[in-house]
Order: C-alpha cells, then structure tokens, then sequence
C-alpha cells in the first residue's frame, strides 16, 4: 500500500477523534467528556478487561504512547477491541437509566461503535508505519545502487577521456540513444496518454542537455580530476537555485557548512591536481571552470524541477527518464561537437582490438549511466531532496579519490589532501543534519 492510499483511509477514520489533535490522553478525554462511557461508579481503569492486569499502564493514553502497536498482545487487542460490558448471568439488568438519559443497552451500542472506531485508528496508523518503513528501505536501497552505478560508470569514462577528450559528447549520446531504443515500442503510447504535462519535460530537457553538453565541453579543456572536483559543488548550486528561483531561506548552520564544503572541494581540487602530468592553459582552465559550474548548476535546476514536478503529478520514473531522452538526442546529435565526437572515437581506431575495447568501454559506461539516473530518480520519489544531494556529493567523492589515487597516480597527491576530504565530508553531513528555515523558526518561537 502506498503512503498516498493510507493518507487516503485518514479522513475515514478521523472524525472518530474529532477536535483532538494529538494522540496523547485521547482516550482519557473521550472518557471524561462522556464520548466513551462507563458504567456509573467506576473509572476508565476498572473498566478494562481483565486480561491487561499484565500491562503495566493502566491509563486510556497507553494505547498510543507507552506501548508500541506492534507490541500490543493479540489477546489484550482483542479484549480492548472486541469486548464490551454485558451483563453477567443471574445479574438484574439495571431499569434505571444514566443521567444523561442513556439507558445501559444505548451505551454498551454506543461503546461498541466507539471501540470500532479506535480499531480503524489503530489499523490506520500500524499501515503508515509500515509505509514508512517500506519507504525507508526501498530509499535506501535505491542510494546504494545509485552510489554503486555512478562511480561503476566512472571507470569506463576516465579509460575513454585518457584516449581522446571529445569521447565524452559520444558518451553522452549514446546514453540517450540507449534509452530511446530500449524504449521504443512504448514511444506511441507515452506520447499519447502522458501524465506529465509536456512543458515539463521540455524544461527536463533542456536542462539535461545544458548538464550533459556543458559537462563535455568542460572535459575538453580541464584534467579529468578537476571535472570531478567541480561536480561536487552539488550542495553549493543547491542553494543558489533553491534561493534565486524558489526563493527558499537558509539557516546560518546550513550556509556555514555549504561554505565548508566548497573549501573543501577547492583544497582537493588544488592538491589532486599537484604534480599532474596533464597541462592546462589558465585562459582555458578558467572557462573550463565555468562551464562545469554551469553545467552543475543545470543539473540541479532540472533535480529541483523534477522533485516538483514529482510532488504535483506523482512519480512517473519511466515517462519522464524516455521523453527527457528523446527530446535530449536531437539536440546532441545536432550539437557541434556531436558528430565530431562520433568521427573521432569510433572511426579513427588503428585496429580491430582498439575499436572493440572503445565499443565495451562506451557500452559499459552507457548501461551503468543509465542505471545510475534511474536509481538518481527513484530516490528523488521516496526521499527528500536533501539526501538526493548528500548522495550526489559522495557519489562525486569517491569518484574524486579514484580519479586521483588510481588512474591520475604516480605522483599521487599530497597526504594533507585529507584535510579537503574531511572537510567536504563533515560539510555535507552538516548541511543534511542541519534544520531547515521553517523549522528553526518555530523553535525559537515555542
């Protein structure tokens, strides 16, 4: 069952504790206000069967706060819920009736239907935890494997780049085109019954395009560690789009360690690169820079978007990674590097061996990117986008390390590179622990 049908079961059940905002003491106040009664002369605690005598709280609030509802005893349930005061053999039913008026038969009816309704409440929220903790599961499952994809495509990529740069646009339309083909019955009917109105995914598009050329261009002109280092300024772009274009607030801890982590990022990306072998021009590694910049900040404008777009509409994962790609590969293949890219790669090989090593290279980098976007939204429908990010940046971290320790090494960096890393890490977490705006607002208020 999903969190969206359980919320749908709370209206059903809700009017039963109508006015009585928190769980805590309902119970006891429904009893009190005569919504529950009990028989004359007697407390709520002498009414409870006897079974519970081996619980510990005797008081109407311990069915939702002293005792877990997956830990309530099937026997005690069923005498809490399905039990209700009947008159005894050989007693005198009582003639007289309460002085509200209700006569004994009314009030154990009206018990009765009481005891239903704390049942649905009761079922009700043992589903949601349930929910919840399903949700949990699967978001993490779906980080691990978008952990996993992401640096796994890393490894193909830095083996293409190292050959010739221009290897990144054919990555890149392969990636498209794979999902396309893989897709292609389903093309006619996406397109006719979409449930996600079409401005969205042109906007999807534009912005995957905008991540994916900007990137490649980027690659052409910088060292593959500094495009790896640039990438984690995931957080950083975070918060420039969360505060220019959804004009969201951040808290001082939040900005103290996005801060922390871009200094972070600059001492890796300073160190990693010490002693590298690869020769940049400053006027190209400047705009190098700034493309890669550019590109993140595309990437997390279209993460945003997809996070909206998914709150609105619902997460239709498979529609919006096929019409992102279909309307993407036009524009690549009409890009100018992208033909070039194909020319270079693919046709100039000097050998059979050569081509298909480059063949299995760019396959494996187009499947494990492929899985690696999936995975991205799928935790972007059960998570929050804080930890979408989180992940993103120690995704980029560890491709980070790998690039500078295993395929950019000897010289390897300096040790006091750790300082960076420690930094970037402890940056993030903070960030991710941090409270939001709205939150830290009304604790100073309570």
């Amino acid at each position: 069952m999903s969190e969206a049908e359980v919320d749908s079961q709370q209206p059903t059940v809700g009017h039963a504790l109508d006015g009585l905002a928190h769980p805590r003491h309902r119970l006891r106040r429904l009893t009190s206000s005569g919504w529950i009664p009990t028989p004359a002369g007697s407390s709520f605690a002498s009414a409870i069967p006897r079974s519970m005598s081996s619980v510990s709280c005797f008081e109407p609030s311990f069915i939702f706060d002293s005792c877990d509802y997956d830990a309530i005893p099937e026997d005690v349930e069923a005498d809490l819920i399905g039990e209700t005061p009947t008159v005894s053999e050989g007693e005198e039913e009582p003639s007289s009736r309460d002085s509200d008026g209700t006569s004994p038969a009314e009030a154990a009816a009206r018990s009765s239907e009481n005891w239903a309704k704390v049942k649905a409440i009761t079922r009700w929220q043992r589903q949601l935890s349930a929910t919840r903790k399903r949700r949990a599961k699967m978001a993490t499952s779906f980080a691990l494997l978008y952990f996993l994809c992401g640096v796994g495509s890393h490894i193909p990529m830095e083996l293409l780049v190292t050959e010739d740069k221009s290897a990144a646009f054919l990555c890149a339309i392969l990636i498209h085109l794979f999902i396309v083909v893989r897709r292609l019955p389903s093309i006619p009917a996406t397109i006719g019954d979409h449930r996600i109105p079409m401005k969205w995914h042109f906007m999807f598009s534009v912005c995957a395009f905008g991540y994916a050329y900007l990137k490649a261009l980027g690659i052409t002109m910088l060292p593959m560690t500094a495009v790896v280092v640039v990438s984690n300024l995931q957080l950083a772009t975070g918060m420039i789009v969360g505060a220019l274009w959804l004009d969201k607030r951040y808290t001082s801890v939040q900005i103290g360690s996005v801060l922390l982590t871009t200094s972070g990022i600059i001492v890796c990306a300073l160190l990693s690169s010490h002693g590298s072998s690869q020769a940049t021009e400053g006027s190209d590694m400047a705009l190098g820079l700034a493309l890669m910049f550019t590109a993140v900040l595309c990437g997390t404008l279209q993460t945003f978007l997809v996070n909206r777009c998914f709150s609105i509409y619902g997460p239709h994962v498979d529609e919006q990674l096929l019409m992102q790609h279909l309307i993407g590969l036009p524009l690549l293949l009409v890009s100018p590097r992208g033909a070039e890219s194909i020319r270079r790669v693919l046709l100039s090989q000097s050998s059979g061996r050569a081509a298909l090593v480059t063949i299995a290279y760019l396959t494996g980098n187009m499947v494990l990117a492929q899985l690696c976007r999936r995975y991205m939204l799928r935790l972007s429908s059960t998570t929050q986008h804080v930890t979408c990010e989180l992940m993103a940046t120690i995704q980029r971290f560890a491709c980070l390390l790998l690039s500078a320790y295993v395929f950019h090494a000897p010289p390897y960096p300096p040790r006091t590179m750790a300082l960076g890393a420690a930094a970037l890490l402890v940056g993030s977490l903070c960030y991710v622990s941090a409270p939001q705006y709205a939150e830290a607002g009304k604790s100073k208020e309570e």
